[in-house]
């Protein structure tokens, strides 16, 4: 029972998988494109295997001449050699270009699947938020699509071409099996299929050793993944933050934490390096023996005149045909290994996005006034953080929020955002009019330009009645003038751009989406006091009737500063 259990729940896992991570591209809008590229690369592959046939039957022809040492036979086949060997090479070209094409099409309609989904929702932030371990996202999306995709065509394309090759070469093995005749003694053996027979038997040893000593490379590989993301993620930390890095000394800290990384990398790396140098031994001395296995067996009927050299090594090229195909999952073992372990990340990426596909909380619309009642904010593990005071906030209302830094400020912002779900307490309404500004700014890589709208994508910037000189107007408002020379100058701007310059951003992205109800997390910590004034100023009296909301530890002139609840400090 128990062994019936883990067969269905085998079964189920892999009817998944290919619902889940195989089949969709094959049912998409691009399912004619995939479809028919597939079909081609099928037929492709069965020329290949008739051109593989006649290039034996010459192979037998060939030998025979150089036996026979007729010599205007012999360049009779040389003639026939050329026309035969450019159709192998035109058709090993085309599989490979179209495996290639195909392959990536696959993978660019997965990476906007997978990436669509792990943005949507805010997938990118809840999963981490949420406890849930998100190895590496970016090598999940960039690396490991593209491996399953290519590893999986061309293990299909493999296992069909190899199917048909064994099939074909089997036949003709079979017959060809029929001539050999042994003597033991003054007993005649009469073996019908003996190559046939010998190659399955030699590649069903050689895959069950294959596995044996290959397995443990797919988790190894897993891991090794794992790791080299983890050091490539200290170096561009490193780089990010190299500022802060370079003013506080701290060199020594990251070089020994990018050591004790690579450190871990490097062992890992060991034990991949033992596992393929076992691998690599095994199939170098599996694919030479190969070569003389068929000679070994029937090289005494040679010797006997009862077979010309031609069939001798007919026999051999066939046996090397019908062996190979018979140890496809041998010799592409590298390949479904890579396949697997990126299969399974994906399978792993997937899961954790799916836990998270229902809101965090409920926002309804309200267009004349926003009211959030007293919420109990808590951490992950379900200890009280903060209980928020109740806000009501009114078009044209200007309020402030002040407590102790680290009281859980932030959070409360994170909550009326929709993106922090460890909370419990009454219902938010909010409109879709509604802006929330991060204490951290962010600019995204771009032009000047893109970072001002952010976050409109630029193809919606038409739509926006903001003119060139309106735009022009703003900029100096804020205090941004010596940037306008940048406008369409594509940079980093979140590492070229001071801090100071990167707040006034954010009030000129206000302005310039003009929404009814503003929050504001610690917008003005580092500008002085002439800066936040006019700043202020600009804001309130351009959008007149927004409902602006602050979170500061400063006191604002005209904002009316919310009282906290007695049980709000915990």
């Amino acid at each position: 029972m128990p062994r019936k259990t883990a067969f269905l729940q085998s079964l189920r896992s892999l009817l998944l998988v290919l619902r889940q991570h195989i089949l969709p591209w094959w049912i998409s809008e691009e399912k004619t494109l995939a479809w028919l590229g597939m079909i081609t690369l099928i037929v492709l592959s069965l020329l290949s295997v008739y051109v593989a046939v006649i290039f034996n039957n010459w192979s037998r022809d060939f030998y025979n001449t150089i036996e026979q040492k007729n010599l205007d036979a012999f360049l009779h086949q040389v003639v026939i050699f050329i026309p035969l060997f450019l159709l192998l090479l035109v058709d090993f070209c085309s599989r490979s270009y179209l495996t290639a094409w195909l392959s990536f099409r696959w993978r660019r309609w997965s990476t906007v699947q997978l990436q669509n989904r792990w943005l949507s929702n805010k997938n990118f932030y809840k999963i981490p938020l949420l406890g849930k371990e998100m190895d590496n996202p970016d090598q999940r999306i960039s690396q490991d699509v593209r491996e399953v995709c290519y590893g999986t065509i061309a293990i299909l394309l493999s296992f069909f071409r190899e199917g048909v090759n064994f099939i074909t070469f089997s036949i003709i093995l079979w017959n060809l099996s029929r001539a050999f005749d042994f003597k033991i003694a003054n007993l005649t053996l009469h073996i019908p299929g003996l190559l046939v027979w010998m190659a399955i038997l030699y590649s069903l040893i050689g895959t069950i050793f294959i596995f044996k000593i290959g397995g443990p490379i797919i988790d190894l590989d897993r891991i090794q993944e794992k790791r080299e993301a983890n050091f490539r993620y200290g170096l561009m930390r490193i780089f990010e933050r190299r500022e802060e890095i370079a003013t506080l000394g701290g060199e020594a800290v990251e070089e020994e934490f990018l050591q004790g990384t690579f450190l871990e990398l490097t062992k890992n790396y060991y034990q991949i390096l033992k596992r393929q140098i076992y691998i690599n031994l095994f199939q170098n001395f599996y694919r030479n023996a190969s070569m003389f296995v068929p000679l070994f067996l029937v090289g005494p009927l040679y010797f006997k005149n009862i077979i010309t050299m031609g069939v001798l090594m007919q026999a051999q090229g066939m046996f090397g045909e019908v062996n190979m195909s018979l140890s496809s999952l041998m010799t592409e073992f590298n390949t479904i290994a890579g396949a697997l372990a990126s299969l399974k990340r994906l399978i792993a990426f997937h899961s954790l996005m799916e836990t998270s596909h229902r809101p965090v909380r409920d926002l309804m619309a309200s267009n004349n006034e926003l009211y959030i009642s007293s919420l109990t904010i808590r951490t992950p593990s379900n200890q009280k953080i903060w209980i928020s005071p109740e806000v009501s906030l009114k078009s044209g209302d200007r309020k402030i929020l002040m407590a102790p830094s680290g009281t859980g400020k932030t959070s409360f912002l994170r909550v009326i955002s929709g993106i922090y779900p460890y909370v419990d307490g009454g219902l938010i309404t909010l409109t879709q009019e509604a802006m929330i500004i991060p204490q951290r700014p962010y600019m995204p890589v771009g032009t000047l330009r893109q970072c001002l709208f952010y976050p409109t994508l630029e193809s919606n910037l038409a739509t926006q009645d903001i003119t060139e000189e309106r735009l022009l107007s703003l900029m100096k408002n804020t205090f941004l003038e010596h940037l306008i020379p940048l406008l369409h100058q594509r940079d980093d701007y979140q590492n070229r751009l001071s801090l100071g310059e990167q707040q006034r951003i954010n009030f000129l992205r206000v302005l310039l989406q003009k929404p009814r109800w503003i929050f504001m997390d610690e917008p003005f910590s580092q500008l002085n006091k002439e800066y936040i004034q006019s700043l202020l100023h600009l804001l309130t009296n351009t959008l007149s009737s927004s409902g602006i909301f602050i979170v500061s530890h400063q006191e604002i002139v005209g904002f009316e500063k919310i009282p906290l609840p007695q049980d709000s400090s915990l």
